[in-house]
């Protein structure tokens, strides 16, 4: 059989290394992403049986095209690399106008495509949330954590096993903080104990209580230089300390102690 170069996809979509959750890979994730990658007219999926231990071919075989994707979805596959369209055009997309992703490889629009949904209420804005109970932080400490191969996944699958959420994970060169319910860190704590116990690179683990989890998501927070530093100022100049802050495209994530929470919380408000 002839193949027609012509029509061959100029771009092949490489499953050596998904997106992963709980240690695990993320089908819903994946899924969107092969959704995109489709309405965008291409077809071809590089896989093998050794990528994810042979897990990469069944994600494969699960992801299908979605009817329906919400804006605030289409905007984190968009804003993390998706080639649909650009992030910023979501953002005037109103509740009442209707729009779908639609792939032009039959060469005109009848193809029935991906229906965008939204955007609900305030999602395309900033906003601030504030965790409404305290969290509490389970820190193992160790040497030279960061080249230890599959430590994080020990760590986390040991929480995982236990059905315990994690809410936040910070990495460093000699330690690993989770941070979870105040409720279920008992438990974490002295399932952590035992694999320290048992892991040579590992030293100790300790627990601490009481922390405040503030939230804030924007779509702009990709296009804003410096921040972290105008959510973090006002803080440093009332003299409130940050025990975490972790970041991606959309939100940023701030630890503070727990008394603190709500002052921090009406500071960062009135920032953004």
């Amino acid at each position: 059989m002839a193949i027609d170069l012509e029509k061959m996809p100029k771009l092949g979509f490489g499953m050596m290394r998904l997106p992963q959750k709980d240690g695990a890979i993320d089908i819903g994730h994946v899924c969107r992403m092969a959704d995109a990658y489709l309405e965008a007219g291409m077809n071809y999926f590089d896989t093998a049986y050794v990528y994810h231990g042979g897990n990469s071919e069944k994600a494969v075989k699960e992801a299908e095209k979605l009817d329906y994707i919400s804006v605030e979805e289409m905007r984190d596959l968009a804003t993390h690399g998706a080639q649909v369209l650009h992030p910023h055009a979501l953002i005037y997309k109103d509740p009442n106008i209707n729009a779908k992703i639609i792939s032009f490889e039959k060469g005109d629009l009848s193809d029935p495509g991906t229906t965008i949904v939204g955007p609900f209420e305030d999602s395309m804005h900033k906003s601030v949330t504030m965790h409404p109970e305290p969290i509490s932080v389970v820190a193992v400490v160790g040497e030279n954590m960061l080249n230890q191969v599959g430590l994080l996944s020990k760590i986390t699958t040991v929480i995982y096993n236990a059905g315990i959420n994690i809410y936040g994970i910070s990495a460093g060169q000699n330690s690993i903080t989770a941070f979870l319910d105040k409720d279920d860190a008992d438990e974490a704590y002295h399932l952590l104990h035992k694999l320290v116990i048992e892991e040579e690179s590992l030293s100790s683990i300790s627990l601490g209580r009481d922390i405040a989890m503030l939230i804030m998501n924007s779509p702009e927070f990709i296009d804003t230089p410096g921040i972290i530093s105008i959510i973090t100022t006002p803080l440093k100049e009332n003299n409130l300390n940050i025990v975490e802050i972790s970041s991606s495209q959309t939100a940023v994530v701030v630890f503070v102690d727990w008394e603190d929470g709500k002052k921090a919380y009406n500071l960062i408000k009135e920032v953004l």
